[in-house]
């Protein structure tokens, strides 16, 4: 059971598994939950595999005869869905829960998002995924790039990029654009980690503390922990990298996040050219009707 190998399932097919079992009392019998969720023959495969893939994020347990909620309270949005899904699944890359077999799968999810922030800075530019993305050769990639991280762990082929990427959509990884078009973009997923950082958060950061608790929050970034020991790449220094430089310039355009210099070049963080951007670098980041702690 993992997020990418139980295909049939999808993120929003767990989030309402979720709710319906918070609607029964958080536990009801496994027959009586299916009978609720499927009224075709044909949905039942994917009910077991949404059973399956909720069960390898922990959110579910099961005695194969009795389903129960294993989280509380119940996200009562998707964007609250999405973000416990993003921290049980970046646990995966941080030791998991100790069951192997789930954790590796699991955890090739967000090793193959360290490959696309590789692709993404040596091409420096984000339309190469969906432009030129040759789905075998990209799992030839990840699966090279899991191996060396993690000998023995899970395999990634191209049956599971589209589990993949629904799932990268869902945690704010990745945008769909339009007529079967999909582009990396952390904007959703680094929106959410600050409006959920807590009070030691400060409101006003130097450009080096901001990225630095980014790329924590975001370890497949360059820069990030997970990036390192996937790709055995450092960033190139002072910058901040093709996708977080995306990032930060739209969410100061949302007017989420200030970005200002300061005083001479010292301390700046550079970020990656953009022709219809004039901002080249900042030195530090201010969040937006923050008040400080």
């Amino acid at each position: 059971m993992s997020l990418l190998s139980d295909t049939a399932h999808t993120p929003e097919r767990i989030f309402g598994l979720l709710k319906l079992l918070d609607a029964l009392g958080g536990e009801a019998p496994r027959d009586v939950v299916q009978s609720i969720m499927t009224s075709r023959a044909e949905e039942q495969i994917a009910f077991t595999q949404t059973v399956g893939a909720a069960t390898s994020l922990n959110l579910v347990g099961t005695d194969r005869t009795t389903l129960r909620m294993q989280v509380a309270p119940t996200p009562a949005t998707h964007a609250e869905f999405s973000d416990l899904c993003y921290d049980r699944i970046l646990a995966t890359n941080d030791g998991g829960r100790g069951d192997a077999e789930e954790d590796d799968d699991n955890a090739l999810l967000l090793t193959a998002y360290a490959v696309v922030a590789l692709k993404c800075d040596q091409l420096r530019s984000l339309s190469w995924f969906c432009d030129h993305l040759d789905v075998s050769s990209f799992a030839d990639e990840v699966r090279v790039a899991a191996a060396t991280a993690n000998p023995g762990g899970a395999l990634f082929n191209a049956t599971k990029k589209a589990p993949w990427q629904r799932w990268m959509v869902n945690l704010g990884l990745i945008e769909d654009i339009g007529q079967g078009a999909f582009i990396p973009d952390v904007t959703r997923r680094l929106r959410s980690e600050i409006a959920r950082a807590g009070p030691q958060f400060a409101v006003t950061q130097t450009a080096t503390q901001f990225a630095r608790w980014a790329r924590t929050r975001l370890p497949f970034l360059p820069g990030g922990h997970l990036f390192a020991s996937v790709t055995g790449q450092a960033p190139r220094p002072g910058e901040c990298g093709v996708l977080l430089s995306a990032a930060l310039r739209n969410l100061r355009d949302e007017g989420v996040i200030r970005l200002t210099t300061v005083g001479d070049a010292a301390g700046q963080v550079a970020l990656t050219p953009d022709d219809a951007d004039p901002t080249r670098s900042f030195s530090e980041v201010s969040i937006v009707g923050r008040s400080p702690a």
